[in-house]
């Protein structure tokens, strides 16, 4: 029903899990038929948009009252309906510390100082103007944790003026990453160190990556080694405005070329890069690898190769192992250009403990303990 529909999660059953048929044998089971072999199945069908939902509102359709009175399947039950702008209260009916957990909507800036007043136990949103400061009004008080999203410089390798790698990385080392953090994404991310953000690596990488560096010297060094012709319009799409024009700013400063910003067109191939703000469906690297393939229009046979490999592989660190082989032949070839990956964070009283996170979730509600 989901891929008939059309929804956002579509993707993940036709694209990434390419099921030939989904079936339910009996209550508690579901039979997947795949085109072929692949691990990937766990992380895949863990996706958020997969969640199950009952059967009624799958028949009625009636989306709204179900955001009323949503029905999960999780330890803590929402009792009455869900208030818009307001909240609402869980029950709990599984296993969960908290008998009750109070749900309140508002503004970040507002529910970070109740915090530090103690009339709220726990806010999970810091504001930018509060990132610094959050240290010293919470001690070991707070959490910060990978988001499934990151930002990307995407080249069109078929054009060609960004044909020529060493072009691609000439840009990337022109990004002044850290300009990009602290103001219009307002501490909300972390300078890029890998292709692959932590929420979607299979373990952690060491260092930073050449291209996920700032080297305006060596930026330049590499354009008039390719003998770049200068000018290049660097798109946007929703929502990417504000920190594409501080990219590209940052660009024509760092690398004395004349850069500027466009919105990208609906249709129509591009001249020129185009900012990418991605938010993953799942936490397995190969949706992402395989979109930031297709968003440049790189082609390679070992890459592809090297996913297919992956996606196919039984154990994780053998998959782990392949997806850093196709991680680095996008950072040796850089038809994208790592930018940012997204972060959230939670503040909490001193009388909460036991606050744990998770890069789809945030904060696990049944595990936070009060005292």
């Amino acid at each position: 029903m989901i891929a008939d529909s059309r929804w956002v999660s579509s993707p993940v059953l036709t694209k990434l899990l390419r099921a030939r048929e989904i079936t339910a044998p009996a209550p508690d089971t579901i039979a997947l038929t795949l085109d072929r072999p692949s691990g990937q199945v766990p992380a895949l069908l863990s996706a958020p948009g997969l969640v199950p939902l009952p059967a009624s509102v799958l028949a009625s359709r009636d989306w709204d009252s179900f955001a009323k009175s949503p029905v999960g399947n999780g330890p803590y039950r929402l009792e009455g309906p869900w208030k818009p702008g307001s909240g609402g209260n869980l029950k709990r009916t599984g296993q969960g510390k908290a008998a009750e957990i109070e749900l309140r909507v508002g503004e970040p800036a507002a529910q970070y100082d109740a915090v530090k007043a103690a009339t709220l136990d726990l806010a999970t949103e810091v504001p930018g103007e509060k990132h610094e400061a959050m240290h010293g009004d919470f001690g070991d008080r707070h959490a910060t944790w990978p988001l499934p999203r990151a930002g990307y410089l995407a080249f069109p390798v078929t054009n060609p003026q960004f044909a020529d790698a060493t072009v691609r990385h000439g840009f990337a080392l022109g990004v002044d990453r850290a300009a990009l953090e602290a103001g219009p994404l307002a501490h909300q991310v972390d300078p890029a160190k890998a292709l692959l953000p932590p929420a979607d690596a299979p373990g952690e990488r060491s260092g930073t990556c050449r291209p996920c560096s700032f080297d305006a010297a060596a930026g330049k060094a590499l354009l008039r080694q390719a003998a770049f012709p200068g000018g290049a319009t660097v798109y946007f799409g929703p929502g990417a405005e504000a920190w594409t024009r501080t990219l590209v700013v940052g660009l024509h400063k760092a690398l004395d070329v004349s850069v500027t910003a466009q919105a990208k067109p609906s249709i129509g191939p591009l001249d020129g890069p185009v900012t990418l703000d991605v938010k993953l469906a799942t936490a397995s690297p190969y949706e992402l690898l395989s979109e930031l393939a297709s968003e440049s229009g790189y082609t390679d046979d070992v890459f592809r190769q090297n996913l297919a490999l992956a996606d196919a592989a039984a154990t994780a660190d053998e998959a782990g192992e392949l997806y850093r082989l196709a991680e680095n032949q996008l950072l040796r070839d850089l038809p994208v250009a790592p930018l940012w990956s997204g972060h959230g964070h939670a503040v909490w009283s001193p009388r909460v403990h036991d606050v744990t996170t998770t890069p789809f979730a945030g904060p696990v509600l049944s595990g936070i303990g009060v005292s």
